[in-house]
């Protein structure tokens, strides 16, 4: 499940971006993306650059949530939807969806409600998200 950010403006100068993203609290990964943990080891989200390594700028960004892969007690979603808030201000970005369409926040809460209704699904089927039985089917 992702969610973007586009810029306002100019391209982000990549240089400055991944200043910008590990004050947010993101890891550097060697393949380019970006990793929030929950603080025990494990991934709540990843944020991908949509540019090759090398490039110099991007206009933009997508946060993505592997839902099976995070517990509910974790609010993955709702953490990635702060933190893309927190980027928005900080970048001068609109949160929007694979369309280029703004994400209001009533459409974000509708998303919300989808991810905890899979989560309930998933619960259902002895399959609860974010355990080990979910990361070996998911990961």
């Amino acid at each position: 499940l992702g969610v973007n950010l586009m810029s306002n403006g100019a391209p982000w100068s990549i240089t400055t971006l991944i200043g910008a993203l590990e004050k947010q609290g993101f890891d550097v990964r060697p393949d380019g993306r970006y990793a929030m943990t929950d603080g025990d080891g494990g991934i709540l989200f990843t944020l991908s650059t949509n540019v090759t390594l090398g490039a110099d700028t991007t206009s933009r960004l997508t946060l993505l949530l592997d839902v099976p892969c995070v517990a509910p007690a974790r609010d993955g979603f709702g953490q990635m939807v702060a933190c893309a808030k927190a980027l928005v201000a900080r970048l001068d970005a609109t949160v929007v969806d694979d369309g280029d369409q703004p994400l209001m926040d009533e459409a974000l809460a509708g998303i919300n409600g989808q991810v905890l209704e899979f989560y309930q699904e998933m619960e259902a089927a002895d399959i609860p998200a974010g355990s080990p039985r979910a990361m070996r089917l998911f990961s």
